[in-house]
């Protein structure tokens, strides 16, 4: 009876039954569309944590930032003062990783890097032709370039006021290029200069700018050069230098900010795998263009050395009297793609047995992999414990991994 009076009452009020039933699946529809698209919203959160990374780089802005070619003692006393616990401890924190890096040189590599430290220094044998009374220089010729034994004869004038040379003799120098001058002829003029290097001085190596020029002739045109001369381990230095790399130990690649920012990317192989983290494996990621030049393929051993020097730049970590501190074949298990500012540029996994801790001459403290949900918290956290001009860089999810 309940049924026969309803359905008599929804063909008496058909209209409105028909709008009720149109607002009931309204409702449905709208329903579906709220629990589809949250069912999206939240697959996106999820990919948004699981494929893109927030990453907050620590530097110390110094009073030469950036330039780290000169050493900035007061590097080391920002990173004594730095609360890494309270950093690594905090909640928004997935992974810190310390900046550790070193000078490093792959046996066999002869070309020099983009931006050799020491281009402009020679160790060389030279002829002097004679003097010039107007200039007050000797016009020289090099007979023998010590660092660079490829490179091209040349002629020029040499500036000392400190020594009496002979025309017509040899000798064994250290020097620097000056400008050249519209008055010499434009010819490449050198100095005889100071060798000032902190790993030399550590290693209890001391020089003046006497010791910078030696009597080689042994007549008749002929030179000998002494094989214990601090200038063949000055010239061993900067040919050592100049084809360095720089080498970076890390714990999370795949999150390091040139590869974070895609500024490069590996065409080659593979990344770091979470093994070779855990066990410090002797394995690299090297750009494409050494690759070329070391003839080294994925899967190949290249033999690297690594200079550790307490108190030093970069540049002057390395003395060819002490040699360096470590020495391992590393296998390339990936090759990354071409870009002029990483050409010289080594990465290796963290490992227990090679300490780069005493290398404190990068402005870069670390980076930390963040939380995305977290990541304004940890800023604002982080603002307190900082140390006096330490600046924080939150690169977010702009891309991704």
């Amino acid at each position: 009876m309940f049924v026969k009076h309803s359905f008599r009452n929804l063909l008496r009020s058909w209209a409105k039954s028909v709008l009720f039933f149109l607002l009931l699946a309204a409702l449905g529809v709208t329903l579906c569309i709220g629990v589809s698209l949250t069912a999206s919203i939240v697959g996106f959160l999820r990919e948004c944590d699981e494929n893109y990374a927030t990453i907050a780089v620590f530097e110390y802005i110094g009073a030469n930032y950036p330039d780290e070619t000169r050493y900035d003692p007061d590097i080391a006393k920002c990173i004594a003062d730095f609360d890494f616990d309270a950093l690594a401890e905090n909640p928004a924190v997935l992974n810190w990783d310390k900046n550790d890096v070193a000078l490093g040189y792959v046996a066999g590599k002869t070309a020099d890097s983009a931006d050799p430290p020491f281009k402009d220094n020679l160790v060389a044998v030279i002829y002097i032709l004679s003097y010039n009374e107007t200039w007050g220089a000797y016009q020289y010729s090099v007979i023998e370039d010590l660092v660079n034994p490829d490179a091209k004869a040349s002629t020029g004038y040499l500036n000392t006021v400190l020594l009496d040379l002979q025309a017509a003799h040899l000798y064994l120098i250290h020097g620097s290029y000056g400008l050249k001058t519209v008055s010499m002829g434009d010819s490449p003029n050198i100095r005889i200069s100071p060798f000032l290097v902190s790993s030399a001085e550590r290693a209890g190596v001391y020089t003046d700018i006497q010791d910078m020029i030696l009597d080689v002739d042994v007549g008749h045109g002929n030179y000998e050069v002494p094989a214990d001369s601090v200038l063949n381990r000055i010239a061993e230095t900067y040919k050592i230098v100049n084809a360095g790399v720089t080498v970076h130990a890390v714990n999370d690649l795949d999150s390091y900010l040139p590869f974070h920012q895609s500024d490069i990317t590996i065409i080659k192989g593979r990344t770091i795998s979470a093994e070779e983290y855990a066990t410090g494996a002797k394995v690299c990621v090297l750009p494409e263009r050494f690759a070329e030049l070391a003839g080294a393929g994925i899967g190949d051993g290249i033999c690297l050395s690594l200079a550790v020097q307490e108190g030093a730049a970069q540049r002057e970590s390395y003395w060819a009297g002490t040699g360096f501190q470590y020495e391992e074949m590393y296998t390339v298990v990936g090759i990354f793609s071409p870009n002029d500012d990483y050409r010289d540029v080594i990465y290796i996994p963290k490992c227990a047995d090679t300490d780069l801790s005493a290398n404190q001459y990068s402005y870069t403290i670390g980076q930390a992999r963040l939380k995305n949900d977290l990541a304004e918290q940890f800023y604002v956290d982080m603002q307190a414990v900082l140390p006096q001009r330490v600046r924080m860089t939150v690169h977010d999810l702009s891309r991704r991994i």
